[in-house]
């Protein structure tokens, strides 16, 4: 049954946005970086502090922050549960679970998806498709779908991945059904207002790209790179990407007229340039080969993970500028001119963000658990990280003298 519990009044006052808010999947443009610059980047001279944790259950997902709120999603045994946290104490707002099977046979628990949150509401997408809207404000139901029993959405071997996409009016999710497989909802109501495609779903987000002064967006699917308009669904391009057992996983990066993807599994890079019923291939190589983490795209390169070391490449050639072993594999993110990274084994770090050459600013051990594989995220000052399980910020401000 479904259920919604209420830690405060059901009347909670919206709390004004904030200047950098994360309100989705990789932030404010979906590219991973933030615009924020005043925060403390070396912590040898301010070490970091604590201040506040909670278990937030099993699972991948990342963390949107809107209006001093944190969104996120676990699985506790066989219910899902998204949370909303105070920014400032970690104290729950609100919670909503749901039935939702925790059984995964290759123990990657929970939801793999990040709450998008827009305006007065938030959407979420479980692992075996439960779509859900909410008020952003106190956790109430606003409407609900199931991507699988509704509209015919495939099941993918490690669990829907997608977070959904706002554009204007239209939510959009990945489903893989053969008659649909991307679908555009009414984002108040959950109205179906288009559904197209046939391609099977991969494990990346909708990218939003603007098609001449038509909003759009690309999405990276099981064997497919795709263009589309956001009214329709219609395709403006597509292009055939294959990986092994379709593990398209990050987010592909927009810049221009063209489009960048990359893939593990020894699959390798490309840059694309798009238009209208064409994807023309600028360059491509094996020098990024992105598992389960997305590049940014800063100052004119590239900086992610190619499989198990940390790279830099340059946008225009595809060639490397450097590349280091120092954390295996990991996530990352962007922020004025540094990355924020995060190991797999639970350390975070601060790097330069520059070609010259690989420089780490500031490193940190943070958790002592493998599978550290969620994106951290750095809004107004503070810095959200998990592990599978626990959900620890960190207050990364800079303090007035």
């Amino acid at each position: 049954m479904i259920r919604a519990a209420f830690l405060l009044s059901a009347l909670v006052l919206t709390a004004p946005a904030q200047e950098f808010d994360w309100p989705q999947w990789r932030g404010p443009l979906r590219d991973g970086i933030s615009k924020e610059t005043n925060w403390v980047s070396n912590w040898g001279r301010a070490p970091l502090k604590v201040k506040w944790r909670a278990n937030v259950g099993l699972g991948y997902s990342s963390m949107a922050t809107s209006a001093s709120r944190v969104y996120t999603m676990g699985t506790f045994g066989d219910s899902d549960t998204i949370f909303c946290l105070n920014s400032e104490n970690g104290q729950e707002l609100w919670r909503y679970s749901y039935p939702c099977s925790g059984l995964d046979l290759r123990e990657f628990y929970g939801p793999r998806c990040t709450p998008t949150v827009d305006g007065k509401l938030v959407f979420t997408l479980s692992r075996l498709g439960h779509l859900i809207c909410l008020n952003a404000d106190n956790g109430k139901l606003v409407w609900t779908r199931n991507i699988v029993t509704d509209y015919g959405a495939r099941q993918v071997l490690y669990g829907f991945s997608g977070s959904p996409l706002v554009i204007g009016n239209t939510l959009i999710v990945e489903t893989g059904s053969p008659q649909r497989s991307v679908i555009g909802l009414n984002k108040n109501n959950g109205q179906l207002l288009w559904g197209n495609g046939s391609n099977t779903a991969g494990y990346s987000s909708p990218m939003p790209m603007m098609f001449g002064a038509e909003p759009g967006f690309v999405m990276f699917s099981a064997q497919t790179i795709s263009g589309r308009i956001a009214k329709t669904g219609k395709p403006v391009f597509s292009r055939r990407w294959t990986t092994q057992n379709g593990n398209n996983i990050a987010t592909p990066i927009v810049w221009q007229n063209k489009v960048f993807v990359s893939s593990g599994y020894d699959t390798g890079c490309a840059l694309f340039e798009v238009g209208q019923g064409y994807a023309r291939p600028v360059w491509s190589n094996k020098n990024m080969r992105n598992h389960f983490s997305s590049s940014v795209l800063m100052g004119g390169h590239f900086y992610g993970f190619d499989e198990s070391e940390l790279v830099c490449m340059d946008l225009l050639t595809g060639r490397v500028k450097w590349r280091t072993n120092t954390y295996g594999e990991g996530s990352l993110m962007g922020a004025g001119n540094k990355l924020i990274i995060q190991s797999e084994n639970g350390q975070l770090a601060v790097v330069e963000a520059t070609p010259w050459k690989f420089t780490q600013v500031s490193r940190r051990q943070i958790f002592n658990a493998r599978r550290t594989w969620t994106v951290p995220v750095l809004s107004n000052g503070l810095l959200l990280t998990r592990d599978r399980s626990v959900l620890i910020c960190l207050d990364v401000s800079v303090k007035e003298e």
